[in-house]
């Protein structure tokens, strides 16, 4: 569902002029509000410059994706809709018959729906993003067990570092199934739905998808006008305005809008953590509705926000750590300065074009450019449990010895600020053949994707700054001043290109097997210059060049047994490939340890991630609620080498194990009540690793056997609500629960943040073409951390209310 979009009488997918009798306001409020970018110019000339055979749906066929009933007419016309093209075998790969309505994925190298691929793919819907409020990729991901954040580049309520099941998925987060190079926290005001595909998935999404991947569908176009606009408050200085327009303007050609403006503070947080940040998303649609289509999507957001890097854990034991908030320290201390900041300004265009030759090929091609740039100053801090020079009484002994006349003291750490700017263009073209070979029913997918990406970083050095602050009283000034000479330079550029192949074969009615492969070729080369300043000023510069240059295969196996249309159980085997450097803009370098001809990360294999899964999918009340349950088990292998000449080992990271299992429904039980619940059980641990120091002996692993951090073994969501009828027509009501137990800070297990539950809850009413929705957050006001690190933990919001007045036109 369009957040806040009214539907007003029509059914999405009909022909315009054919209303229906009865028009309400659809559930929620996200839109944005902007300008438009001064390089969309150049960007969409290069993007229609790589323009060739693409995946997106005539929007009659295929309505956008966060298309919803907004009242009971259109979802029971919506899903009558769905069930008659189900049963009739209409098997298109954008087609998607999930919780009660029809959806697409944008991703293109996907040649299943989310119902029938052989993976556990968590969907959440653009209804529930509208019914919970949600302003951000972070808080749309909470309803996705198994995902934690990290600190490092978001703050302000959110960020945009996730793990999933414990594997890092910075650099594995796509809009419409291209990648989205920057770094920056992501507004959900332009998304359709959220979908997570769980497992290894690199022979989908290319390099890296270690734990899988995380993908955002935009609003585009369809053959319709009508609109909406919003306005939000709420404590903590929330405000947010949103609109979403669209418009037909021709046969087959549609333009539509969708604007945000956003300030908001955190609940229980100091007043100088908040975020201003305003977009536009404009696109036009060219062939909607016919059988060769053109999509042109501009993006703009640009945000300025305090990045809130939380409060330090403190060792209590040897082998313990806890958040001090757990000794009396108050949750609502920061710990940075006034000139912390963290500014991003985002220009994307994505032009994707789809021809269907005819009943049995389409021809497909995406592409999209991006620039990112971003001015990045935080301050880390730590409790120490160690004396130094400045810190004789550490600040884990003066918290914890009882005396009133020591006062613990923190020491302000952190590498100085950088400033960035990252451009990346890419392209994925397909070719799908739907026909039969030797009278067996046969799905083939091939094509390449292609990318080029540059990153340049300029790091700063701090001139002078307080390195000690009360652990109980924090200063905020005087500000750190920056030094003339800069700490390095660095520039980094990535070329990606790979081949792939996708076949699925049904050896029997019943019976098929899916199997894939993609070869890649990755060529990474970082170009760093360092800057020292001597005594009396003069400055020396060293350059070091270091490139890494890796080709791997990623292979994928499943079968796929189909006994009924609603039902679909599989075996499946799926694999990843991280190469070294693969995070060209968020901190990835692959630098040698110093010494000539000795090794570095860059000289290394791609780690390796293999994965055996076995699931189920079941669509239950006439294919409106889907049931999924999955036992997966995800092994990763890290690269290493023995240094010739230091004889030490050179790792690109720890192996690791995960074992679980899945659990998930989701859908319409009636027209009235909807219900998405899901669960997992996750089992990560440490099987290797370089030795630590001190040294053990050879090939030794401390840390074996020890939770992998950042993974929750447990971990559930439910979202659900009620829709009156009757002398209640128009009130809604629903309530979440969120569940996730304690995850470990670093390989050791010392730090921990313990587990949590909160729970929040919705009433709404709609009138004419308006609605009122109040939302809650965190109705107990429970302190807990929704952002880790190695030594530091972020409080989420408290106890948190928003009213929401929407509007149709």
């Amino acid at each position: 569902m369009r957040d806040g979009e009214a539907v007003c009488g029509r059914v999405q997918g009909r022909e315009a002029g054919e209303p229906h009798s009865r028009c309400s306001v659809a559930r929620g409020t996200n839109a944005p509000g902007g300008r438009a970018s001064l390089r969309a110019g150049v960007a969409m000339a290069l993007a229609l410059a790589g323009v060739t055979p693409a995946f997106a749906a005539p929007a009659d066929e295929a309505p956008a994706p966060d298309a919803a009933p907004g009242d009971a007419e259109a979802q029971a016309a919506r899903t009558a809709e769905g069930q008659a093209q189900a049963k009739s075998g209409d098997r298109t790969a954008d087609k998607v018959f999930v919780f009660g309505r029809r959806m697409t994925t944008s991703i293109a190298t996907l040649n299943a729906d989310p119902r029938e691929a052989p993976q556990v793919i968590n969907v959440i819907s653009g209804e529930t993003l509208a019914e919970q409020g949600v302003t951000s990729l972070e808080q749309a991901l909470r309803n996705v067990p198994g995902i934690t954040t990290q600190i490092g580049e978001g703050g302000t309520m959110n960020g945009d570092q996730f793990f999933i099941h414990g594997f890092s998925a910075k650099n594995d987060i796509y809009t419409d199934g291209l990648r989205d190079f920057g770094v920056f926290t992501r507004d959900s005001f332009n998304y359709g739905q959220v979908e997570v595909l769980k497992g290894p998935s690199s022979t989908t999404l290319g390099r890296g998808a270690t734990g899988g991947g995380i993908n955002t569908t935009t609003k585009t176009p369809f053959l319709d006008n009508g609109g909406t606009a919003s306005t939000a408050f709420g404590n903590a200085e929330y405000e947010r305005a949103t609109v979403d327009w669209n418009q037909v303007v021709g046969d087959g050609v549609a333009i539509r809008i969708n604007a945000m403006a956003h300030h908001n503070k955190v609940q229980g947080r100091d007043d100088l953590i908040h975020s201003d940040r305003w977009g536009i998303a404009p696109s036009i649609g060219f062939g909607l509705g016919g059988k060769t289509t053109l999509t042109v999507a501009g993006f703009y957001q640009k945000d300025d926000r305090v990045p809130d890097y939380g409060l330090p854990t403190v060792a209590v034991a040897p082998g313990r750590e806890i958040p001090v908030t757990d000794l009396g320290v108050s949750s609502k201390n920061f710990y940075g300065f006034d000139a912390d900041t963290d500014q991003t300004e985002v220009y994307t265009v994505t032009a994707r074009w789809r021809t269907e030759v005819n009943d049995w090929l389409t021809l497909t091609s995406d592409t999209k450019f991006g620039d990112y740039t971003r001015y990045f100053q935080q301050t880390p801090v730590s409790c120490r449990d160690s004396a130094t020079t400045a810190l004789p009484i550490p600040c884990s002994v003066a918290l914890t010895d009882n005396d009133p006349t020591t006062v613990p003291m923190i020491s302000v750490g952190g590498p100085g600020p950088y400033d960035q700017t990252t451009l990346g263009v890419q392209n994925v073209s397909t070719i799908a053949v739907n026909a039969p070979i030797g009278g067996f029913r046969n799905e083939f997918l091939g094509g390449w994707d292609v990318s080029w990406e540059t990153n340049d970083r300029d790091q700063y050095n701090y001139a002078s700054r307080i390195t000690e602050k009360s652990l109980l009283d924090p200063a905020h000034l005087p500000n750190p001043t920056l030094s003339n000479v800069k700490n390095n330079t660095r520039e980094t550029t990535a070329k990606d290109v790979s081949l792939f192949l996708s076949d699925r074969f049904w050896f029997a009615r019943q019976w098929s097997v899916s199997a894939g492969v993609r070869q890649q070729w990755y060529e990474v080369d970082q170009n760093t210059t360092s800057f020292s300043e001597d005594s009396v000023g003069a400055v020396t510069s060293t350059y070091s060049p270091i490139s890494s240059n890796t080709q791997f295969t990623s292979p994928r196996l499943s079968l796929i047994w189909e006994p009924t249309p609603q039902q679909s159980y599989y075996v499946s085997y799926s694999t990843s490939a991280t190469p070294p450097g693969i995070t060209v803009s968020n901190g990835s370098t692959i630098r040698s340890p110093g010494a000539t001809d000795s090794l570095g990360q860059g000289d290394l294999d791609p780690e390796k991630t293999k994965s055996y899964e076995i699931g189920a999918k079941v669509s239950l009340f006439s294919d409106r609620v889907l049931v999924q349950a999955s036992l997966f088990d995800v092994k990763k292998n890290n690269a290493k080498e023995i240094d010739p000449l230091s004889g030490d080992i050179i790792s690109s990271g720890d192996s690791q194990e995960a074992k679980g299992v899945e659990l998930g429904l989701g859908g319409r039980i009636t027209d009235a009540w909807s219900v998405n619940v899901s669960y997992a059980y996750t089992d990560a641990t440490t099987t290797d690793c370089s030795p630590r120091t001190p040294a053990p002996p050879p090939n030794i692993c401390l840390q074996a056997g020890n939770q992998v951090p950042f993974s929750p073994k447990n971990a559930a969501s439910l979202w659900t609500t009620y829709d009156f009828t009757g002398a209640l027509a128009g009130l809604q009501v629903g309530g979440g629960i969120s569940y996730q137990d304690k995850v470990y800070l670093d390989t050791d297990n010392d730090g921990v943040s313990p587990g949590y539950t909160t729970f929040d809850g919705l009433v709404s009413y709609g009138f004419d073409r308006y609605r009122i929705s109040l939302n809650a957050y965190n109705l107990t006001d429970e302190l807990y951390y929704s952002q880790v690190h190695g030594n530091r933990v972020v409080p989420a919001p408290g106890r948190s209310f928003v009213a929401t007045l929407g509007v149709a036109f």
